[in-house]
């Protein structure tokens, strides 16, 4: 399995997770690649037996790909963090880290990594880890913040967004898992959200609240 290969069945998993599909079109437009590309990454994969596929219509996981892209994110997570917890990186720091070391992790050093650090059950995104066995915890009472009513504090659990610009702005303003945040109103227009963090104003646009996930 490449490098690639792994990122397309990760993005199909988690967005099955969410009960959403997604079409090659769009893996294409996430994972940077061609949609010729994707064609042929799916075509490939539905031979091996770990994708179901028909152009025009999402793709979808068989179990043994279910298994398989469970197992990738697994391994991504808890590299995310053992470089958090152990070597004290910021949660805006360990994306790009543990997307090099999981393509190189065997199961028998995850378990081992999942022992150390206590079996976590969420990674420094506040995203769940798969167990062992491809289950995944899920939360309940969470929502977007772009849905999230005005004139109420939060706190926050998660964010689904882990590009560079965007963490390191999150981190700026001193939004970090656990953090209160204040929703101070929105504009209609465009639905941005108008937020107090910490000392901290500031408007965020609905496709940024979008990616962060509250509690009451």
């Amino acid at each position: 399995m490449s490098p690639s290969t792994d990122d397309l069945l990760k993005a199909i998993f988690q967005a099955e997770l969410r009960g959403a599909s997604i079409s090659a079109s769009e893996l294409a437009r996430h994972l940077g690649i061609s949609p010729p590309g994707i064609t042929q990454m799916a075509n490939r994969l539905q031979e091996d037996g770990l994708v179901e596929y028909r152009p025009y219509r999402p793709m979808t996981l068989t179990q043994e790909g279910r298994e398989l892209a469970a197992g990738i994110i697994r391994k991504h997570r808890l590299w995310e963090m053992f470089l958090h917890k152990a070597l004290k990186m910021g949660w805006n720091e360990v994306h790009r880290e543990a997307e090099m070391l999981e393509h190189q992790t065997s199961d028998a050093l995850a378990n081992r990594l999942d022992e150390f650090l206590g079996h976590p059950a969420f990674d420094p995104h506040g995203q769940p880890i798969p167990d062992r066995h491809g289950r995944v915890r899920t939360r309940k009472d969470i929502l977007a913040l772009s849905e999230a009513e005005p004139g109420i504090t939060y706190t926050v659990v998660g964010v689904t967004d882990k590009s560079d610009d965007l963490m390191d702005f999150f981190t700026d303003i001193g939004l970090t898992l656990k953090s209160r945040i204040t929703v101070n109103g929105k504009i209609s227009m465009d639905e941005s959200v108008i937020v107090s963090v910490k000392n901290y104003r500031t408007i965020l646009s609905k496709t940024v609240a979008e990616h962060i996930y509250v509690q009451k």
